[in-house]
């Protein structure tokens, strides 16, 4: 068995909303196997945010989940003059919360 092969690729490139990556897995024989993956990209109006431009949590409100989530909900957080409710999950690897959903509120600029 031959394997290692990687490839390099720019997540941080593709737009918000749905994306499907595939697979695909060559035996020396010629045989096939292929798998798919659709995951969501969610993100900010920009790519980066400067630390003086937020996020502005004055007006937010935030509901914890003590489940088996792990889940944090932050509604109407406001970052640049622009406003969203986002979730945030433990990730027991990182030992960190990260961003999972991001969703920018109606009426923002």
């Amino acid at each position: 068995l031959r394997s290692g092969f990687s490839m390099a690729f720019g997540y941080s490139n593709l737009s918000p909303g749905p994306h499907t990556i595939t697979a695909i897995a060559m035996s020396k024989s010629g045989e096939t196997r292929t798998s798919s993956s659709t995951f969501t990209v969610a993100s900010f109006h920009t790519p980066y945010i400067e630390p003086f431009e937020g996020p502005d949590l004055d007006a937010a409100r935030v509901e914890v989940s003590v489940n088996a989530n792990d889940e944090i909900e932050l509604f109407d957080v406001a970052i640049d003059g622009r406003r969203y409710d986002m979730t945030l999950k433990w990730r027991a690897y990182s030992q960190r919360f990260e961003i999972i959903d991001i969703r920018q509120l109606s009426g923002s600029p």
